[in-house]
């Protein structure tokens, strides 16, 4: 019995012995133990971040235009202006100082100079249509969720008094 069926149990047999010899092996072991300390030491220092999302959508009154017809799609050019609504240095360090966001920057470098740290966590995104997404990344899921949403409250307060 000498065929081709009995070289492949040979094959998978010398692999489990190697599987086996390396299991025995205090090397891997070790490593293994190294591996998962240093993983576990990463993920301490740095922590999970959690990202909260809210989802606008916009539906103009009939007859009302914030944009301008004649300057190329009405959704891009909405989408551009309540980005810029939204990121004004003064609602940016109204949230900053609100939810005593950075608090070690803004000791440092003072609160309009920390405002530029929001800018890496907060998002404006448009899908190209009637709905904008706001998002939030923060170490803490509850203070994540409550900027989102605050944010998201800035922008249509600024929307409705424009």
């Amino acid at each position: 019995m000498t065929g081709e069926g009995n070289d492949s149990w040979l094959g998978f047999r010398t692999g489990l012995l190697m599987v086996g010899r390396a299991l025995r092996s205090r090397v891997l072991w070790l490593g293994l133990l190294l591996g998962l300390a240093a993983t576990a030491g990463v993920l301490r220092v740095v922590g999970p971040m959690y990202r909260s999302e809210v989802v606008l959508f916009y539906r103009p009154s009939p007859g009302a235009s914030f944009v301008s017809q004649s300057e190329g799609d009405p959704s891009r050019q909405l989408a551009a202006l309540l980005k810029e609504m939204l990121f004004t240095r003064e609602r940016l360090a109204g949230l900053v100082k609100e939810f005593n966001l950075y608090p070690d920057q803004v000791k440092r470098i003072g609160l309009q100079d920390a405002v530029e740290g929001i800018k890496q966590h907060l998002k404006f995104e448009s899908s190209g249509g009637d709905s904008f997404r706001i998002s939030f990344e923060e170490e803490s899921p509850q203070r994540a969720q409550a900027v989102a949403a605050r944010a998201a409250d800035m922008l249509l307060d600024a929307h409705r008094n424009w």
